[in-house]
C-alpha cells in the first residue's frame, strides 16, 4: 500500500481523532499522524511547514488531510476556502478528504466545489481507507 509522509486529522472530536488515528497507525498509512481540533490550527501548521511539504524527497513527500465539516474557530469548508487561495502552500502533494458525520446536501455540494479527493462519512474504517488509497495515485 502507498504511504504518506504525514496524515492530518482535523476534527474537534477527541474520540473520533483517537479512533481514526489508531486505525491509520494499524494500517501503517503514514510516517507521522497529527491531530488538530479546528481548521485554523491545521492551516497554520501547513503554512509553517510548507517548505518541508514543498521540498519532499520525491518518495514520501505527500500529505493526506482528513477534514471534518463542523468545527469551532474555522470549519472544514472555511479551511478549504483559505487553503485554495493560500500561496504559501504547495497543494500539489496534499490530498484533502472530508470526513464528517454531516450528510447535509449543501455541505456536500460546497465541499465538492473544491479540489477534494472524497467525502466520507464517519467513522473511518480500514475498508474506507483502502478504497480511498485505490483512488489516490501517489
Amino acid at each position: 500500500m502507498q504511504k504518506f509522509e504525514r496524515v492530518l486529522l482535523v476534527d474537534d472530536d477527541n474520540v473520533s481523532n483517537f479512533l481514526h488515528k489508531a486505525i491509520l497507525e494499524e494500517m501503517e498509512i503514514a510516517d507521522k499522524i497529527e491531530t488538530f481540533f479546528n481548521g485554523e490550527d491545521a492551516l497554520d501548521y501547513l503554512k509553517e511547514n510548507c517548505a518541508k511539504i514543498k521540498s519532499g524527497n520525491g518518495k514520501n513527500d505527500h500529505l493526506l488531510i482528513f477534514l471534518d465539516v463542523k468545527m469551532p474557530v474555522m470549519t472544514g469548508l472555511e479551511f478549504l476556502e483559505q487553503f485554495e487561495y493560500c500561496s504559501e502552500i504547495n497543494a500539489d502533494n496534499i490530498y484533502v478528504v472530508m470526513l464528517s458525520s454531516s450528510m447535509n446536501k449543501q455541505d456536500l455540494e460546497t465541499a465538492r466545489s473544491f479540489n477534494i479527493k472524497g467525502y466520507l462519512s464517519k467513522p473511518l474504517t480500514p475498508e474506507k481507507v483502502e478504497e480511498l488509497m485505490e483512488r489516490i495515485d501517489l
